[in-house]
């Protein structure tokens, strides 16, 4: 009796020791709903997969447009103003109008109020149909044309001549003392680079006493300042 009751003890102690085992292997890393996909801190191990950036696009994710190089209904380069001959154009100083030309002007040739035919004062009358500018300096030569203007000093404009209006330059013959050749002609342009056109001598004068070096002023809209430039020294 007393050894069956050590068997059933014996037999005991081994159910509880395997029990205990049980327990423990279902309480490890990986098993049990407690510790269920939970990595033991201790884990060394290397992952397989590769999570996708959060800046990464998908593939298929529309790509953004590109930037334009022009706004809407512009070219890339754009043209500047025009210079060309149209009524709308604008001279060196911002004065609208086109260059004033030879062919629609004529000049004529008075004695100064001041002196007797020392000096001259050129008068240009627009004979055309359209307002132009005039700026610069006529240019004069007397006789063969071995005596020719240098521009004295006197005031630079660029104004507008309307139809019928006038510019006015004034010319000095020659200094007080110095010698002088008689003329009996002289030719005009409005510029250096214009024609000549010839212009008669101030009424009842048979010729003229210029020197080696007759000046003439700019061109001016006022009378009184081309007579007053021309007597400057």
């Amino acid at each position: 009796m007393r050894l069956a009751r050590e068997i059933l003890k014996t037999c005991a102690l081994g159910a509880a020791a395997v029990a205990a085992v049980l327990s423990t292997a279902a309480c490890g890393p990986g098993g049990g709903a407690e510790g269920a996909g939970a990595p033991s801190s201790g884990a060394t191990g290397t992952r397989t997969g590769t999570t996708p950036s959060a800046s990464a696009a998908p593939d298929d994710a529309p790509s953004s447009p590109a930037a334009p190089t022009t706004a809407p209904g512009k070219s890339g380069g754009g043209k500047g103003k025009g210079t060309g001959g149209g009524s709308g154009d604008v001279g060196g100083d911002g004065v609208p109008g086109t260059p004033c030309t030879d062919d629609t002007f004529t000049i004529t040739a008075s004695s100064s109020p001041h002196d007797s035919l020392q000096h001259l004062l050129l008068t240009a009358t627009h004979t055309g149909d359209e307002p132009c500018v005039l700026g610069g300096y006529p240019a004069v030569t007397f006789g063969d044309a071995r005596h020719r203007t240098s521009l004295m000093p006197s005031q630079l404009e660029e104004f507008l001549v309307r139809p019928g209006g006038k510019a006015y330059a004034g010319v000095r013959l020659f200094r007080t003392g110095a010698p002088t050749d008689a003329v009996e002609k002289m030719g005009v342009s409005l510029s250096p680079e214009g024609y000549e056109q010839d212009v008669a001598l101030p009424a009842g004068a048979p010729f003229l006493n210029v020197d080696a070096a007759p000046e003439v002023t700019y061109w001016t809209g006022s009378e009184s300042l081309a007579v007053r430039q021309s007597l400057a020294d």
